[in-house]
């Protein structure tokens, strides 16, 4: 039976033979007794090609059907062709008939004896070699699969060698032989009448003999080989030769493999070459993009660069410019690397996988800034030699500065409790412009909060400063004031506190009271204020009696932390046994605290003692020529009782004519003296001086009368 395939390509093709037995519906390959022809080429370059299965029918053949099954990488599915097989009987003659037919059998069966004979044990019949099937494309280092058949030759005694010749080499070499007797290796073979069973006699596969053997420096090709020996009819045999090999593009692409085969019935061994087209794996290209891009902060864009083989690659990294100028940076293949620009470096990490492909990662390291790099594009660009596969991969970068905070600045120096505080804080040097700030009082959003329009930097850095008012209570002590930032650089909030450390709260001061019985003269005394509402409890005290400075010996100050409001409140007091001469005086009591002073005065009157006041004038400015009246007032008086009244000049006691009292209203007393001043009165002291009956001491008042010296007059009391 004889299958035409006509008119395909590629020139890679699949033939088989099947058998569908008419009591079934299954196939069976058919792998004996089958041929293929020689490929033949068209003049328009497609192919054609011939597939012959010889049987001996038999009755029972009857009905089979018989398929011729192709597989083209043209055809979507298999493609098959199909035959019934019609067997009939032979007619039966006469007896004259049979008698020669016997006759004729028998002549027929000796020569066919003699012949078979012949061809079985004396006859030798050279082998016949198909051309060397498989891909067109083999791809760099993986595993494919060549085949070659050698067909009717006897006896079985073949020696197949697998040569080759790469480019550039003169002679062919032997890079694989194998014999099928001897003491070498071992075959099995596989007998088959060609009805599609056979019996396995003696097979076994070949083994690699020499494998880049006769002193060839280079890497040698891949290769095994599996030949498998079959019997067929009138006892020619065929080999099915399977080449496994595993080609490199670097060394194998355009060299000539060929099988030669050496047979006793030929002269020289005959043989089948092939051009091995070996093709590569383009890369495929990835640039992983940055989270952030940040100003003057390392960073590395890696491009990985995956899947391909041959190893040899170029690199190339550009940048592209706003005006779309490109710039040559790094150039890398496996030979070495030239780097263009000293602001970039570049590292290349190789992994080598098991199937003999290669990854690549190309990393671009650089320190980017807002001047040069913000919306600027860089550009990976590979180029592999064994495709001619050129790629390019972009990144645009959105060049970003994270602020920075300066100290907190705050606006008073020192800060008190009620009254505004003022907080500031400077941020600069971040970019794009867009910035949210956000005032804190530990997790309390502080408002109102304002933040100056950002201004641009000469390094294209942009500054704003934000400030916030606030007016702190006592519980603000020991907290922290936040000052926060949002920008488009900063994955979460950056910020910068502050602390309360220090807080001024002035005193409440009373007034100075005399905690004991009312003040009499030889009795002890003691006057008391009350100090609250205070921080820090650090008050400077003074208590003054008259004009006297006392020591800090002379009183007691009890102050008193409020654990809660670290509020300080408290008393100070002074105790002392009053004399005379203090009959009068101010006892003056000065706290200081926080650079202000606090003043109370207390007037000393002891019981049963006058109260003088002080000397006045009428008119306040005397001059000269001109009646001026000094009064003094007396409180105390009994008013059947009158003290002993004495104005004195500098000169001496004067005249009572120039002197006059009056009674006011209750106990109160008031002392007149009036003179007309002259020259003479210029800087002269006049002195009021009162005398009780039961008393020894007097008690007096003094005013310094200032006359016109030039253009001002004034009276000054002493």
């Amino acid at each position: 039976m004889t299958c035409d395939i006509l008119s395909f390509y590629p020139k890679d093709i699949s033939i088989r033979w099947a058998q569908c037995h008419k009591d079934s519906s299954d196939y069976k390959t058919l792998e004996m007794w089958t041929y293929m022809k020689s490929v033949l080429m068209n003049s328009d370059g497609t192919y054609n090609v011939t597939t012959l299965l010889t049987l001996k029918p038999k009755m029972e053949d009857n009905g089979n059907i018989y398929s011729c099954i192709i597989y083209h990488r043209s055809l979507p599915t298999e493609l098959s062709r199909s035959l019934t097989l019609t067997v009939t009987e032979k007619e039966d003659n006469t007896g004259a008939v049979i008698t020669a037919v016997v006759l004729t059998i028998l002549i027929v069966l000796f020569l066919v004896l003699v012949g078979f004979l012949y061809i079985r044990f004396i006859k030798k019949d050279p082998p016949i070699l198909s051309e060397i099937t498989g891909n067109d494309e083999l791809i760099d280092m993986n595993r494919m699969t060549l085949t070659c058949q050698i067909m009717d030759f006897r006896p079985n005694n073949i020696e197949i060698s697998v040569c080759m010749r790469r480019s550039g080499e003169e002679e062919m070499r032997i890079i694989y032989t194998w014999r099928s007797e001897g003491h070498l290796t071992p075959v099995r073979i596989s007998r088959s009448d060609g009805g599609g069973y056979g019996e396995v006699v003696d097979m076994e596969e070949g083994r690699q003999l020499m494998n880049g053997s006769a002193g060839h420096e280079d890497r040698p090709l891949q290769l095994e080989m599996t030949p498998i020996i079959s019997r067929k009819k009138l006892g020619t045999f065929i080999c099915q030769c399977s080449l496994q090999i595993t080609p490199s593009y670097d060394r194998d692409n355009g060299a000539e493999l060929s099988v030669h085969v050496n047979h006793p019935a030929l002269t020289s061994p005959v043989s089948v070459r092939r051009i091995l087209n070996v093709i590569g794996v383009p890369p495929k290209l990835s640039i992983i993009s940055p989270e952030r891009v940040t100003h003057e902060e390392q960073l590395t864009l890696p491009c990985p660069i995956n899947g391909f083989k041959p190893r040899a690659l170029s690199i190339t990294w550009l940048k592209r410019d706003k005006n779309h100028q490109e710039t040559e940076l790094v150039t890398w293949n496996s030979g070495g690397q030239t780097i263009h620009k000293e602001k970039y470096f570049h590292r290349v990490k190789e992994d080598e996988h098991e199937d003999k492909s290669y990854s690549y990662i190309s990393s671009l390291i650089m320190q980017p800034t807002i001047r040069e790099d913000d919306g600027v594009t860089y550009i990976c660009r590979t180029f592999h030699p064994a495709t001619h596969h050129r790629e390019d991969k972009e990144q645009i970068l959105n060049v970003t500065a994270v602020p920075v905070l300066d100290l907190i600045v705050k606006g008073q120096e020192v800060v008190c409790v009620g009254e505004k505080l003022d907080l500031s804080c400077k941020i600069h040097s971040f970019y794009p412009s867009d910035i949210q700030v956000t005032w804190y009082r530990e997790d309390d959003i502080i408002i109102p909060s304002h933040t100056t329009a950002p201004v641009l930097e000469y390094d294209e850095l942009y500054n704003a400063t934000s400030s916030s008012s606030y007016t702190p209570t006592m519980k603000d002590l020991g907290k922290k004031f936040r000052c926060q930032v949002q920008h488009v650089s900063l994955l979460k909030a950056k910020h910068i506190t502050w602390k309360l450390e220090e807080i001024l709260s002035l005193p409440t001061v009373g007034d100075i009271m005399c905690v004991s019985a009312p003040p009499e003269l030889g009795n002890t005394v003691t006057l008391s204020c009350a100090i609250s509402n205070m921080h820090p409890g650090d008050p400077t005290i003074q208590w003054y009696r008259g004009l006297k400075k006392l020591n800090s010996e002379d009183w007691k100050t009890h102050l008193q932390e409020d654990p809660e409001s670290k509020i300080f409140s408290g008393t100070t007091e002074l105790t002392f046994i009053p004399t005379t001469d203090e009959h009068g005086a101010q006892i003056r009591l000065e706290i200081t605290h926080g650079g202000k002073t606090f003043i109370k005065e207390y007037p000393l009157h002891l019981r049963g003692l006058y109260v003088f006041s002080e000397i006045s004038s009428d008119p306040d400015i005397p001059d000269y020529g001109r009646p001026v009246t000094l009064r003094c007032d007396v409180s105390g008086c009994d008013p059947r009782d009158t003290p002993e009244v004495t104005w004195s000049g500098t000169g001496g006691v004067l005249e009572k004519g120039q002197q006059r009292e009056t009674r006011g209203g209750g106990d109160i007393l008031s002392c007149y003296l009036t003179i007309t001043p002259t020259a003479r009165d210029y800087g002269k002291v006049y002195t009021c001086r009162v005398k009780h009956k039961d008393k020894n001491n007097p008690i007096e008042k003094k005013i310094h009368l200032r006359l016109p010296d030039g253009q001002q007059s004034a009276c000054s009391a002493i």
